[in-house]
């Protein structure tokens, strides 16, 4: 049996896939989502921009979520380094919170409580036919034919060098994430330190507990792994002096390698990428989920104005939007963590030019500067 409907494809098993399809369906469109396997509700931890809060607020996410946030007023950065220490105020620019923390689970059971009318298929023996006008996604005997298709994971087969002209960026660095408790400290305030080492985040995800992103050099890396959970919080303990005070043991330790990945193209025929599948960036600001979300707030904005999603006029608006955001972020970090991680010791180097090390100390406390970072950061 062959049938055809024209519908909209989104395939991937992440946050970003499912709030995809949320928005579609809203704008009255039929929606097949291809997924490997439920979203996952663990403890991992995410920072959201204030901007993305309130377009959640209006996707309809039930309250529930918004009351487990917790509110980030103040970010501390401890550039030692270049001998300075940057402190970012909400009040000073004029808006209630800089950023919200939130855990997977909570987004996990938020998205689930919509119940929103998404036929789903599992990601399993599934082809595909990319074709000029639309892309047939062939389910044993059955062919869809999807006037678009939306890839939204990382590392997705159908996302390759040919079509995309993907480049990846290998940071040489791995990041140990994990939970602690503590009794004590700051919990309106994200902190981030910049070691000749390493770049340690600091994200309070409630009133007692914080999540750490440590992104480290293979040394380090290799010292904090051989580490017990009992030792290793106290060497954190050591180098975050009095901004916590440790609790409990550390809880979801895990560590990935650092990539940064950027596309010349987001979209082939009527294939277009979003979220992971799109972009990676160094975890150090904090935008890497963000991104995605804005991905999926530019695609509603565009639908918003236009009804055929599948023309090359939109996907090529919507390519070149995102290009420039996508861009700005991935430049930024990197040019950050080349100057923490160079290997032949720039930082050393730097040190010793006065003149240098006085640019960068006025650059991080220039209020213009100061301005342009906080209006990006809370999109």
């Amino acid at each position: 049996m062959v049938s055809k409907k024209k519908i909209i494809v989104v395939k991937g098993s992440g946050i970003i896939a499912y709030l995809c399809c949320l928005v579609l369906t809203k704008y009255g469109n039929d929606v097949v989502h291809i997924v490997k396997g439920k979203l996952k509700k663990n403890d991992m931890f995410f920072a959201i921009t204030p901007n993305s809060i309130e377009w959640l607020k209006k996707l309809g996410l039930p309250p529930k979520f918004f009351s487990q946030l917790q509110k980030i007023n103040h970010i501390y950065l401890d550039a030692k380094i270049y001998k300075e220490e940057v402190i970012f105020n909400a009040d000073e620019f004029f808006i209630d919170s800089l950023a919200y923390i939130t855990k997977q689970k909570n987004f996990v059971e938020a998205l689930d409580d919509l119940n929103s009318n998404i036929t789903t298929i599992a990601d399993d023996k599934i082809s595909y036919k990319l074709n000029e006008e639309s892309v047939d996604i062939i389910v044993n005997q059955d062919v869809i034919s999807a006037s678009l298709l939306i890839v939204c994971d990382g590392d997705d087969n159908l996302i390759d060098e040919v079509k995309f002209g993907i480049k990846d960026t290998d940071y040489n660095q791995t990041a140990l994430t994990f939970t602690f408790n503590a009794k004590g400290g700051k919990f309106s305030q994200a902190s981030q330190f910049f070691f000749k080492d390493s770049i340690l985040a600091l994200l309070p995800t409630s009133q007692n507990e914080v999540g750490v992103v440590w992104s480290c050099n293979d040394s380090l890396k290799n010292h904090l792994i051989s580490l017990t959970d009992q030792d290793l919080a106290e060497y954190l303990q050591g180098r975050i002096k009095e901004t916590f005070l440790i609790e409990k043991g550390l809880k979801n330790r895990k560590t990935f390698e650092l990539k940064a990945k950027n596309l010349n193209n987001i979209f082939y025929k009527k294939l277009l990428v979003m979220g992971d599948a799109a972009h990676a960036i160094h975890p150090m600001a904090g935008q890497g989920l963000n991104l995605g979300l804005r991905d999926v707030r530019c695609f509603e904005e565009l639908i918003a104005q236009q009804y055929d999603y599948g023309a090359k006029n939109f996907l090529r608006k919507y390519e070149r939007i995102r290009a420039r955001d996508v861009a700005q972020f991935s430049k930024l970090t990197s040019l950050i963590s080349y100057f923490i991680f160079d290997n032949k010791n720039y930082l050393e180097r730097v040190g010793k030019s006065k003149l240098l090390s006085k640019g960068i100390n006025k650059l991080l406390n220039n209020k213009y500067f100061k301005n342009y970072l906080v209006k990006q950061a809370i999109q």
